[in-house]
């Protein structure tokens, strides 16, 4: 277990519990596909559990975040629903366990906005893991962005929820309004747009990068109770059973195979 300013250590608890089983699929992933010390930015960082386990695994790390100041929509609304550029400048998170300080650079970065401060064909791979659907208004900017400073041939690890995740038409069929809230901490709070496996290789395609796999999984908490367990797990067999694209979360690996030279924004997008 890590620390850092401002964390409440029993939502970092609670996040590590949900969250460990697909941070370490995404993590082998990386692992697997990026030379040791190789150069990895980590798109959507916080609150840096994955950023722990590359630091301590020895590669070049980066991430792209936002800084430690806090929005609610309770106290500020105009602050908290603002969507302008930031500051593209890096600030540094100070991770703390048992035995080191460690240091993290952080950009703040409007992935949708701001050209990103980094050189051209600079990084090795690319981790962009559940932070697709969290944008409000031109995801196709960002895939062109992250071309960019991909390196030829470079990796992209990616994940997204899957807009086709059987569960959710089971609950539209018992009535239930499977749309996310609107959250305290505005537009970027909450998830804006999910995918299909199809929409994303097709905003990949379009944007110079090519599959080397592309699945869907559904992730269990580390800890649960045994029934919820053999629950979760007979979910996930009838999951497979209704086909391979119907699992909770899509998971792809991708290579950059040639350079994006413009922002395509597809039709089924945008309107």
């Amino acid at each position: 277990m890590f620390t850092f300013s401002g964390i409440n250590k029993d939502e970092l608890a609670t996040y590590i519990n949900d969250h460990t089983p697909r941070l370490s699929a995404i993590y082998n992933l990386i692992n697997t596909h990026t030379p040791a010390q190789g150069k990895v930015l980590d798109i959507g960082a916080k609150p840096y559990v994955l950023s722990y386990m590359l630091h301590k695994a020895g590669f070049h790390y980066t991430g792209i975040g936002v800084s430690q100041e806090k929005k609610d929509l309770r106290e500020d609304p105009i602050q908290a629903c603002e969507i302008v550029p930031t500051s593209n400048q890096p600030f540094t998170v100070n991770l703390k366990d048992n035995h080191h300080d460690i240091p993290l650079t952080i950009y703040e970065t409007n992935i949708e906005l701001n050209t990103w401060p980094f050189p051209k064909e600079y990084f090795d791979t690319l981790v962009w893991t559940e932070t697709l659907e969290h944008l409000t208004f031109d995801p196709s900017f960002a895939w062109h962005q992250a071309n960019i400073i991909l390196r030829n041939q470079g990796i992209l690890i990616f994940s997204v929820p899957n807009a086709l995740y059987w569960i959710r038409a089971i609950q539209l069929l018992l009535g239930k309004n499977i749309d996310d809230p609107y959250s305290w901490h505005g537009p970027f709070g909450r998830h804006n747009r999910l995918y299909t496996t199809t929409e994303i290789l097709t905003l990949a395609k379009l944007h110079g990068f090519e599959p080397i796999s592309l699945t869907t999984q559904t992730f269990l908490p580390e800890h649960i109770s045994s029934g919820s367990r053999v629950l979760r797990n007979l979910i996930n067999l009838v999951s497979t059973i209704f086909g391979k694209r119907k699992g909770k979360t899509i998971v792809a690996v991708f290579q950059k195979v040639r350079e994006s030279k413009e922002v395509i924004r597809p039709s089924f997008l945008y309107h």
